[in-house]
């Protein structure tokens, strides 16, 4: 769809397309949940997200039943997904110390979701999936129901929901792409400078930017406290 030939108004600084009746069910309120919800609002779809932890946990099933954690805990001493037994991992020296600006990420996602009044159903898990005629049913552990047009999983690789059929491998594969990631606090950036102008307006709402190219692209992470950025290009086979 080219979204320069719709109609559309701006809520809180994104484009907000017109209804297309199609209710969306996402499952699972990860970065990766909360961000699909936020791209079916924008293209016009009713979204509800459902999600088995009772807040905002962002990094995963690996740290779902924790409660609290002490004040020295170190994120980057656990096991991600793509460190457990069997992952194809290239640089096993090097920890992701990332993840910490993640649960910023997952936030400002979810605050966005709560200004577009878009429903998140904490306490849900979602225990099976079938389709009904032209509609998909979704049941939760508490015997809720959600019917929709469409279902987004979202609930990490291997899946366990009853009735979502999985194709393909799914361990984790090469992409032949590489990526470098970079964070640093905010006043690293000179007053003045030509990339100063780009955290004018983060001081209450931060901003993720995403800038697409021919086998790149750049993603920004911009908050009143943190800049982010994350490069992703395609590997040179001549530097393997």
């Amino acid at each position: 769809m080219n979204d320069n030939n719709v109609p559309f108004t701006e809520v809180d600084g994104v484009r907000k397309f017109p209804a297309n009746g199609v209710k969306t069910i996402i499952v699972g309120a990860g970065v990766g949940g909360l961000g699909a919800a936020l791209e079916c609002w924008r293209k016009r779809c009713d979204v509800v997200v459902l999600e088995r932890a009772y807040k905002l946990s962002p990094l995963g099933d690996f740290f779902y039943h924790a409660s609290v954690w002490p004040d020295d805990f170190e994120v980057t001493n656990q096991h991600p997904e793509w460190k457990r037994l069997g992952a194809i991992y290239p640089v096993p020296d090097v920890e992701v110390s990332f993840i910490k600006r993640r649960a910023v990420f997952a936030q400002m996602q979810l605050d966005q979701l709560t200004r577009f009044k878009v429903p998140v159903l904490w306490g849900r898990n979602a225990v099976s999936l079938r389709e009904s005629g032209d509609a998909v049913v979704v049941t939760a552990d508490t015997d809720e129901q959600v019917v929709g047009d469409m279902c987004i999983v979202t609930d990490g690789i291997g899946s366990t929901l009853q009735g979502f059929i999985i194709s393909g491998d799914l361990q984790v594969q090469d992409s032949d792409y590489a990526i470098a990631r970079v964070a640093f606090p905010r006043n690293a950036i000179k007053d003045g400078s030509p990339a100063a102008t780009l955290l004018e307006n983060v001081e209450v709402n931060g901003q993720f930017r995403t800038y697409l190219a021919r086998d790149v692209h750049l993603i920004s992470f911009l908050t009143k406290d943190w800049v982010a950025w994350a490069y992703t290009h395609k590997v040179n086979p001549a530097f393997s």
